[in-house]
């Protein structure tokens, strides 16, 4: 019982939130109930920003509370690039530059990760973070203007953060995945 009761904290709680909520977002969506998504969409997406917040401040920072959020950002995300393509479908067409290197430089990361760390690793660089940011941005914007060029900022602030990410694995391996920048690691 005690060992269960680590796993299960406010934090985890939180992040498991993003994987728990996506059949009731994709029902949402997909049956026409916009007001609904977007109110629902809202509120999931804030866990992304607290759960780390939440975790620090009650001393629950963990590796699996980690590796949890990682788990729900990357489920989240993935749904959230299937609601933007189903809202502006011909804007893979026009974007679609962008999206090749953004899942080149993904490719690229994961396969060193898993040869060099032997494990996938996602880090929470500040960049990665500015462009989840604006993965949730786009999605709201979505609803109600042309999202080309925004969608295209975010794309390359998180094939940059991929950069990143895998710079940093070359040079210094396995960190932690709360690091902030490249730079925080060479003081």
């Amino acid at each position: 019982m005690v060992a269960m009761k680590k796993y299960f904290t406010i934090t985890n709680t939180l992040s498991l939130s993003r994987i728990i909520f996506l059949p009731i977002l994709f029902a949402l969506f997909l049956s026409d109930q916009i007001i609904a998504f977007f109110i629902v969409y809202a509120l999931v997406s804030i866990t992304d920003f607290v759960d780390g917040i939440v975790a620090r401040m009650l001393k629950q920072v963990t590796q699996f509370g980690k590796e949890l959020d990682s788990l729900a950002d990357t489920s989240f995300h993935l749904a959230s690039i299937f609601f933007i393509y189903l809202m502006h479908p011909g804007l893979t067409t026009a974007i679609l530059a962008p999206l090749i290197a953004l899942a080149t430089s993904f490719a690229i990361t994961m396969t060193v990760s898993l040869v060099k760390l032997k494990k996938l690793k996602f880090m929470h660089t500040r960049l990665f973070k500015t462009g989840s940011a604006g993965i949730y941005f786009v999605v709201v914007l979505g609803f109600f203007m042309n999202i080309e060029v925004v969608a295209t900022i975010v794309i390359l602030l998180l094939t940059l953060a991929f950069i990143e990410e895998l710079a940093i694995i070359l040079k210094y391996g396995d960190v932690d995945a709360d690091i902030e920048f490249f730079w925080s690691l060479n003081k």
